[in-house]
This record gives structure tokens, C-alpha cells and sequence, in this order.
């Protein structure tokens, strides 16, 4: 489908806007969609990850992708980091970034039973004493799933 859009559709349309003396044909932005996962054990301890290079704590997150949806972004996450250990319950929020074609969907999930958190590249904490040093946008994050009565949040980020 790309290659067709690319190769034939869009060049054809900036042709025929030309031959119209119409402005140039700009093709809509890739948009990049990134999965973050709030998961969370029976207790309510929250899992969080360390990056390699630095000491911030972040929520679970998968690179930017252009091709695949975000819920197949973020089984991808569960079965790689957690080796299945985790299951996904709901889509918590809807994230956008103004001016760039960047969007970020939170879902959450549960642990499961007899989840060892030695196996999978994270530290659980209790929600109402996160650490200092996580990023600010996933404190929200966590912050807006954990009182959510299930409906979506949808934000436009500056």
C-alpha cells in the first residue's frame, strides 16, 4: 500500500495539482504510536523500568513504530521484558503531542500470580510513594489510570 501511495498516487496528484496551478501536493505525516504499559500486582505496586544509561525511572514503553498498532506493540512488550507474566485489562489514555506526528497509548494490565520481578527488567512500587526521579509525564500517567472509572483519557501535550 505504501509503495503504491508513494510511487503512484501522490506523485500522480502532484501532477495533476500542477497542471491546475494549485500549491504543491503534501503527503499526510507518518504518524508514530508508541505502546506504555501501567502494570500493576494484586497489591497495587506498580512496575517501573531503570534505563541502561541513565538513573530514571520509567513506565514499561515500546519504541515509536510506524507500522504496527499499539496493542500489538505492547503484547510485544509483555511477552519480551515479562515472558507473558502480565495481561493487559483496559486503554487508559490517548496521548498527542502538538506539532509532531507522535502518539502514546497507555494501556493497563495486571501481573499475574507468582510474577518475579528478578526475571523481568523492572522494580515494583507502591503507588502512593513512587521514586523521585520518575519521569514526570509517567507519574501523571499513573497518577490518571489509578483514578480512572474507566473511561479514556485523551490529551494533547505541549
Amino acid at each position: 500500500g505504501l509503495f503504491l501511495l508513494n510511487r503512484v498516487i501522490y506523485p500522480w496528484l502532484g501532477f495533476r495539482r500542477a497542471r491546475l496551478a494549485l500549491p504543491e501536493y503534501v503527503p499526510p505525516p507518518q504518524w508514530q504510536v508508541r505502546a506504555t504499559l501501567i502494570l500493576s500486582d494484586p497489591n497495587g505496586k506498580v512496575l517501573l523500568s531503570k534505563s541502561d544509561n541513565n538513573d530514571t525511572w520509567h513506565l514499561p514503553s515500546s519504541d515509536p513504530s510506524v507500522t504496527e498498532p499499539p496493542w500489538i506493540k505492547a503484547n510485544q512488550l509483555i511477552q519480551e521484558n515479562f515472558h507473558g507474566a502480565a495481561v493487559l485489562n483496559d486503554l487508559s489514555g490517548i496521548y498527542l503531542r502538538q506539532g509532531e506526528p507522535e502518539m502514546e497509548f497507555v494501556f493497563t494490565g495486571a501481573l499475574k500470580e507468582g510474577f518475579s520481578h528478578q526475571e523481568s527488567q523492572g522494580v515494583l512500587f507502591n503507588h502512593h510513594s513512587l521514586p523521585e526521579n520518575l519521569l514526570s509525564e509517567h507519574r501523571s500517567r499513573v497518577a490518571e489510570a489509578l483514578k480512572s472509572d474507566g473511561e479514556i483519557t485523551y490529551q494533547l501535550l505541549e
